[in-house]
């Protein structure tokens, strides 16, 4: 799942702040603490998204193996493997 700097639930959830900020009867003080709060929820938002996604795209895993037993009739494999997709070859066939 992507998620976009600007998706719903972003907008969603900072709505409520947005919201007491903006009511008539909220006074000059009222509306800058909730405009505040409603900013730093959506900079502390960003942040776990970009961090997700930072973590998300590093490499894949490094398997090391140190002892190999072959018997009689056995095959092995020396080099890098590959998996085809399910249902075809590495080019998608």
């Amino acid at each position: 799942m992507k998620v976009s700097r600007d998706s719903p639930a972003r907008r969603q959830a900072a709505f409520p702040g947005a919201v007491l900020a903006l009511a008539p009867e909220q006074s000059m003080m009222g509306k800058e603490l909730n405009l505040s709060l409603v900013t730093k929820f959506q900079r502390t938002f960003l942040r776990q998204i970009e961090a997700l996604q930072k973590l998300k795209g590093k490499g894949g895993q490094k398997v090391t193996v140190e002892h190999v037993h072959l018997h009689e009739s056995g095959q092995a494999i020396v080099g890098n493997v590959n998996h085809a997709p399910e249902g075809g070859d590495k080019n998608g066939n």
